[in-house]
């Protein structure tokens, strides 16, 4: 039987019936059958279809080819003359037709279609199709006859399966889901609150909480420290400052200038900075004492402005500044990975950006908020933190990087700052709760959001189990760069998390999320495509990429405003009868590490500018506890694997460089040359077993917790911690468990300063009487 995950869940008994009227459309038995075929092709994909008829013969099978190039009249003649068979006893295509002479009796089929004057009657099985999913099938079969009849019909491949008034409730998308452009930017929102809330705290770390006006008087000492340097609207500058929060009055202050603020992170590889110096074009350079050696060089033409903390002294701004921020002004430039080995950088609009903040309104954020701005500024799940929360005059509080890496201290950080609002990617989640049950609980806590990678939902049920969904919202989001961060969300409830839920919600205000297939004709709810963005979270596209911009953001011919587009995302997804979207996963080689977007590509790319690798495969793998890894296979005369890793640290964010590189003959591939995934050896870790049987009997029990966790042997002084394909998630990891074994008291700062086990056994003995 050909896959039915388009069907729906089919979990009742009986038959079913749906019906759709012809009105002035004739269908005999031929007819239906032909369409029946192309709705059939559409839904699998398949080019051939088995469809069973019943004539005066009984049951036949006929194999109905479906050419989109042919003409609808063509297409109803193949159908008539292909060749038909006996249909045995045990064959049961998806869809069966018959005309209303012949006497319907037991329900054989999936799906019975019956051709009836004036309508065509869907007879269903209920334990295999649901009633949303026969209404859709019959809709389509009508819209499918209409158009192969219709005078002057095109070729097959145009025909809109999604045509007329749609059955009941419609889940799809507005001809034109964007309201009116909003009218204001990010830095007149923030002053709107430093105008009405002028002392409340704004900004929490570094020792210092800063209220609106303090905000938004250092903001301004910024915008005209960049005015006077000639940075104005439409310009880049580069921002290389640490969290505190002189990073917030830095982004602010570029974005008070027209300017758009591009992350250049501290901890990226001087050769990925210098790359995204070159590309962004930069006016200047946003920088601070700590971090001035690390742009130093980077691009001789681009000078540099080092702000101190003596901007949070400057004077109250004048009334009239010489500096304007328009809502088509570019509010930022975020790179995100690229497939050719080198990152694309992504303009978004302070419309883009405003739109996502009215949307938001829906949950009602306001002053009594606490957030946190946990994400790099350089991962745009930052822009929904920091904008969301001071555009509603909340406080934000700016977590610092060791209590990042450490559960045990975030959970701390959380309570003591009353935090009522959370953003996480799952695996960030994953070590936050599995640390809570020993902690007291987060009483403040209102709303818990999820986004940056694919959501577990059934990790859920133990949080459900202490934080019920009346005490704290739980909301699942999906997002994209190109479409400014978020473009649909959705709640996660108990009963979802029981069920294994998918589903990512749906479309935010202001956008829309439509599915389409290899051809980008939509498909109706419950068939699986590709997830197509549009309305007003679309940017303008990737800067200085025109021709990736041209193939990824393509005309929206269903909107009314000229030079409206949409985006392919090359995300897999189905859209649910209530217009909430099911994620089903990547069309390509791109997939999300910690929350961060990689494109497999770029380290393969990579891998393959060392001059003794001729061939080279990267693969997302997931150990037993769910944490994603990436694992390098390399061809050639490799002889020091951690060399290669190391040049690969120069050029690559941590995130991406893999945690494996294991040296192979060849590339098993599959009978159509592609990379055979399942043949390939398991993977060689850096580490070795020599020495392994050494050391006390301290470090044998934390070598044990290390190798269970590391899911390899590791000796007392064998490699670093990250080149054993350790990470923040996998330091906290060995910290709880070696707290519940009974070794002792230990941060993820500390695994990371002693980062072999013997080192780690010394740091846990030290605290011992």
């Amino acid at each position: 039987m050909t896959d039915m995950q388009w069907a729906g869940s089919g979990r009742e008994h009986g038959v079913g019936v749906s019906t759709a009227a012809l009105g002035d459309l004739t269908a005999d038995l031929d007819l239906l059958v032909a369409a029946a075929a192309v709705v059939l092709s559409r839904y699998t994909g398949d080019a051939t279809v088995s469809v069973a008829i019943r004539d005066d013969a009984g049951w036949q099978a006929v194999n109905v080819p479906v050419d989109d190039a042919a003409a609808a009249v063509d297409h109803v003649a193949t159908t008539v003359l292909s060749p038909r068979r006996p249909l045995p006893p045990d064959d049961r295509p998806v869809i069966a037709c018959q005309g209303a002479q012949h006497v319907i009796g037991e329900q054989r089929f999936p799906i019975l279609l019956v051709s009836m004057p004036g309508q065509v009657v869907c007879r269903y099985r209920r334990d295999l199709v649901d009633r949303p999913a026969a209404d859709w099938l019959v809709h389509c079969v009508r819209a499918v006859l209409g158009q192969l009849t219709a005078p002057g019909a095109g070729p097959v491949g145009s025909i809109d399966l999604l045509a007329g008034a749609p059955p009941g409730p419609t889940p799809l998308g507005p001809s034109d889901p964007a309201a009116a452009r909003p009218a204001r930017t990010v830095p007149e929102l923030v002053r709107e609150q430093a105008d009405s809330r002028p002392d409340a705290v704004a900004l929490v770390g570094g020792g210092r909480r800063l209220s609106y006006r303090e905000l938004e008087r250092a903001a301004c000492a910024v915008a005209r420290l960049l005015h006077e340097r000639g940075v104005t609207r439409g310009n880049r500058v580069g921002v290389c400052l640490d969290r505190s929060p002189l990073l917030v009055v830095g982004l602010l202050g570029v974005m008070k200038t027209g300017a758009a603020y591009v992350p250049l992170a501290p901890a990226l590889p001087a050769a990925r900075l210098a790359y995204l110096v070159r590309d962004a074009d930069l006016a200047t350079i946003l920088a601070e004492p700590d971090t001035r050696a690390t742009v130093d060089g980077l691009d001789d033409g681009v000078r540099t402005l080092t702000l101190t903390e003596e901007v949070f002294d400057a004077a109250d701004p004048v009334p009239d500044q010489p500096w304007t921020c328009a809502t088509d002004d570019p509010a930022y430039l975020i790179y995100t990975s690229g497939s050719t080995g080198e990152p694309k950088g992504v303009v978004v609009e302070q419309h883009n950006v405003a739109a996502l903040l009215d949307a938001a309104t829906e949950f009602g954020f306001g002053p009594g908020d606490v957030w946190t701005a946990f994400h790099s500024y350089a991962f745009d799940y930052s822009v929904w933190e920091m904008w969301t929360c001071l555009t509603t005059g909340g406080r934000l509080v700016i977590v610092p990087v060791d209590v990042l890496r450490d559960p045990v201290e975030l959970h701390r950080l959380l309570r003591a700052e009353h935090v009522t609002v959370l953003n996480l990617t799952p695996s960030e989640f994953a070590p936050l709760l599995r640390v809570d049950g020993g902690e007291e609980p987060l009483a403040d806590l209102r709303m818990l959001f999820f986004g940056g990678e694919q959501l577990d939902t059934g990790m859920l049920v133990r949080w459900f189990d202490r934080y019920p969904e009346n005490s704290c919202r739980v909301v699942n989001m999906y997002g994209i760069t190109e479409t400014t961060v978020v473009c649909t969300w959705g709640p996660v409830t108990r009963g979802r998390a029981l069920s294994g839920s998918l589903s990512i919600g749906a479309a935010i205000p202001g956008w829309s999320v439509e599915v389409v297939d290899g051809q980008g004709r939509r498909v109706p709810p419950g068939v699986a495509g590709e997830l197509v963005i549009r309305g007003a979270g679309v940017t303008p596209g990737y800067h200085r990429r025109p021709e990736l911009t041209a193939r990824r953001f393509v005309a929206d011919r269903r909107s009314s405003r000229a030079g409206a587009r949409q985006y392919r995302s090359g995300d897999r997804g189905r859209m649910l009868p209530d217009g909430e979207i099911d994620y089903l996963g990547r069309l390509d080689e791109q997939v999300k590490i910690r929350g961060h977007r990689v494109e497999l590509g770029e380290i393969r790319a990579q891998l393959l500018t060392d001059p003794a690798v001729l061939a080279a495969a990267v693969v997302l793998n997931r150990r037993g506890d769910g944490e994603a890894r990436l694992d390098a296979y390399v061809v050639g005369a490799v002889t020091d694997r951690l060399a290669l890793r190391e040049r690969l640290g120069e050029r690559l964010p941590a995130y991406m460089v893999p945690s494996s590189i294991t040296v192979v003959g060849e590339l098993p591939l599959t009978h159509n040359g592609k990379l055979d995934v399942a043949r390939l050896p398991p993977v060689r870790p850096f580490t070795t077993t020599a020495g392994a049987a050494e050391g006390t009997a301290l470090e044998h029990e934390v070598g044990r917790v290390w190798s269970d966790v590391l899911g390899l042997v590791v000796a007392p002084d064998d490699n670093l911690f990250l080149v054993a394909g350790g990470s923040s998630l996998s330091a906290a990891k060995i910290a709880a468990q070696l707290r519940e074994a009974g070794l002792g008291e230990i941060s993820v700062r500390d695994i990371y300063e002693n980062p072999t086990v013997r080192a780690t056994a010394t740091r846990l003995a030290a605290d011992r009487p």
